[in-house]
């Protein structure tokens, strides 16, 4: 059972670390965006 609810856990983790991943390379892109567009003056 031990072995069940650590992987479990396991699962829950690396799903919460892929989405923060995902919000942060988001964010990231966000940002480069608005650099761009400063740059060319948009």
């Amino acid at each position: 059972i031990s072995k069940q609810t650590t992987l479990a856990n396991n699962v829950l983790v690396i799903k919460k670390w892929i989405e923060w991943t995902v919000r942060d390379t988001k964010i990231s892109r966000i940002q480069n965006r608005r650099k761009t567009s400063n740059r060319t003056g948009c």
